[in-house]
């Protein structure tokens, strides 16, 4: 049996310590940084192009995620509503 590929975008959200993960392609040879407070964005190392983000303290860092990556933000709807 061979093992399924994600089907990407892939969220989850960690309610217990107020996590929010993204991920937009495959996190193998990515690196993360954290580019605002709390907010490590996880881009590929070949073109540097974002495979993810991974959101600390969500609750409170919403806002300045959506602001700071609007086309992002539809995955943020559903959480938290």
């Amino acid at each position: 049996m061979q093992a399924q590929k994600p089907t990407y975008p892939i969220q989850m959200y960690d309610s217990t310590n107020d996590v929010f993960y993204i991920y937009l392609g495959s996190q193998y040879d990515a690196f993360a940084d954290e580019e605002y407070p709390n907010i490590y964005v996880m881009r590929n190392d070949a073109d540097n192009q974002i495979v993810g983000f991974k959101i600390l303290d969500f609750k409170n860092n919403k806002s300045k995620f959506e602001l700071q990556y609007p086309q992002y933000t539809e995955a943020c709807e559903k959480i938290l509503a």
